[in-house]
């Protein structure tokens, strides 16, 4: 069965917890969840759908400024519409989102997480893909004098979030490969 994009949701705040509703339709579904934190040290404590806990898929290391990007996997999530619950271990500033999608491998449905972290205007990461994979990233970027920064997806890409709070920034795509390796 071929690779197909389900759907995508945007969310964020400030908080202890974050709560949005994703609808997932079709068949061989994985909900991945992205969340980028910013500004302190409040990790991702855990991620559920529907109620039902997340995988977690990795973590960067967090940066200087305590940005950092995790990602989060369920296999085969109820379909319909139910709500996302991101929980940190105290009140910070995210922009989660998610995407589902169908067709996917329900035993091995990601690759070896990749991160990296640093100080760029450009930032990239190189990962090992393989044909009919998806590969979804995301960015965590604190600008403390709130400049102006616009990300923009790579080409071949879809852009999914591109979110602005205070000098925070936050963004996210995603593609299906037809390679052995994307940046």
């Amino acid at each position: 069965m071929a690779l197909g994009l389900d759907a995508v949701t945007t969310s964020g705040g400030t908080g202890s917890s974050i709560t949005w509703a994703h609808v997932v339709t079709g068949a061989t579904n994985v909900l991945f969840v992205i969340i980028s934190r910013w500004r302190n040290a409040q990790t991702v404590s855990g991620v559920t759908y529907a109620g039902v806990a997340l995988t977690n898929v990795g973590t960067s290391a967090a940066s200087a400024n305590d940005d950092e990007v995790s990602i989060w996997r369920l296999i085969a999530p109820a379909t319909g519409s139910n709500n996302i619950v991101v929980t940190f271990g105290g009140a910070c500033d995210a922009g989660p989102w998610a995407v589902s999608v169908t067709g996917a491998d329900q035993t091995d449905p990601d690759g070896t997480f990749a991160s990296g972290t640093g100080s760029s205007t450009a930032p990239s990461v190189t990962v090992s893909s393989a044909t009919d994979r998806w590969v979804i990233d995301g960015v965590a970027y604190d600008d403390a004098t709130g400049g102006a920064l616009t990300m923009t997806a790579d080409a071949g890409r879809t852009q999914r979030l591109n979110a602005l709070n205070g000098g925070e920034r936050c963004g996210g795509s995603e593609d299906q490969s037809s390679a052995a390796s994307e940046v």
